[in-house]
């Protein structure tokens, strides 16, 4: 039995791996390649739906298959508990996480035209790999305390384990991006560069994150007690003003309790929202009422937070330095201006939007 299953499995996986691949392939093909700086989002945004597509296709084949009830019972054959049954999804989130990564691969050269990057096909591969299966493991994680607080008759154990959920998410948070990406410490002459740049951000560790393939140049912070990530491309190719202005605004945010502001919000919101489940009625259409009311202010406010950190950064720095790092990270990461949903909700604006209150606000001054 374990033998046919495994077999099926690697033909799920290849079938899929295999769509994955010719899909991205063919949508490189179709690219235009004189329109990098107009397409640059776009890229983004189709390649993230499209893994997303993907991913929930190999775990509908692999649930139709009934990989996750035969791994269960292989597990209970062998002796293993019953509150270690999350081990019987491993063998989808390996399956989406093989999927996902052939299928950016697919994708890859016109990544590296794009990004003007040289990352090897095998380092890419690990990269993507790596993220995926920390990401879909906790996602794996959150499903099984999910489904078993679904299936609890008490009341107060669905809300419970969601509130448990995030809390330990916004405790591991470094740890899982350390997990999915590769990290190091500071060289002695990046420290003594941070400590002449940092503005007085206090974190408890500092770690480099490896932006130099893809040219990616940021910083932030996760966890508590709070734990700095850089990219290397940021003290690489960006000079001290701009490097200056990146910490300054990670320092902003820092004081202004942003991220506890997120996973706050989040862990009331989603504690309520897990509450609903058992509700019913008048009260399930009210709290619904509620819900959405508290969320989208929530969200508003968030974004709220991120403009006054900009503004406290252009008091203090001057607003064209602030503005002329902006627009450098907004050109070198190829960010539009348009309204994204998704940063709406992540309450991290766009850098283009930011740059243009910043100069609104520097007109209504004059």
């Amino acid at each position: 039995m374990v033998s046919a299953v495994l077999l099926w499995w690697i033909v799920s996986i290849l079938i899929c791996s295999g769509l994955a691949f010719g899909s991205f392939r063919l949508y490189a093909w179709w690219i235009d390649p004189n329109e990098k700086q107009q397409s640059n989002t776009r890229m983004r945004r189709v390649l993230l739906g499209g893994e997303a597509m993907f991913c929930v296709l190999t775990i509908v084949v692999l649930r139709s298959m009934g990989t996750t009830n035969e791994t269960h019972a292989v597990l209970s054959s062998l002796g293993v508990p019953m509150g270690l049954g999350t081990l019987a999804l491993v063998p989808t989130v390996l399956g989406f996480s093989v999927v996902v990564t052939v299928g950016y691969l697919g994708f890859l050269p016109v990544a590296r035209e794009y990004r003007d990057a040289e990352t090897s096909t095998f380092r890419a591969a690990i990269i993507v790999f790596r993220w995926t299966l920390a990401f879909g493991g906790f996602l794996g994680i959150l499903y099984a305390l999910l489904m078993f607080a679904v299936e609890s008759k008490h009341p107060l154990v669905s809300p419970v384990g969601m509130a448990v959920v995030i809390i330990a998410s916004y405790t591991a948070s470094p740890w899982i991006v350390r997990l999915s990406q590769s990290t190091r410490p500071l060289t002695e002459t990046e420290r003594k560069r941070f400590e002449r740049l940092n503005d007085g951000l206090d974190v408890h560790r500092i770690h480099v994150l490896s932006g130099r393939d893809n040219r990616i140049a940021t910083a932030f912070v996760r966890g508590y007690p709070p734990q700095l990530f850089v990219t290397d491309h940021l003290f690489e190719a960006y000079d001290d003003q701009h490097v200056s202005v990146v910490l300054a605004a990670v320092g902003g945010r820092l004081r202004q309790r942003y991220l506890e502001y997120k996973f706050g919000g989040l862990l009331v919101l989603g504690t309520v929202a897990v509450g609903l489940l058992t509700a019913s009625g008048s009260v399930l259409i009210v709290g619904c009422g509620v819900l959405v009311v508290a969320a989208a202010a929530f969200v508003w406010y968030g974004n709220r937070l991120v403009y006054r950190v900009d503004e406290n950064v252009a008091d203090r720095l001057g607003r064209e330095r602030v503005i002329t790092t902006y627009e450098r990270l907004a050109d070198a990461h190829g960010t539009e201006g348009r309204r994204s949903w998704l940063r709406t909700l992540q309450m991290n604006p766009p850098l283009p939007r930011r740059i243009a209150r910043l100069r609104n606000r520097a007109n209504s001054m004059d």
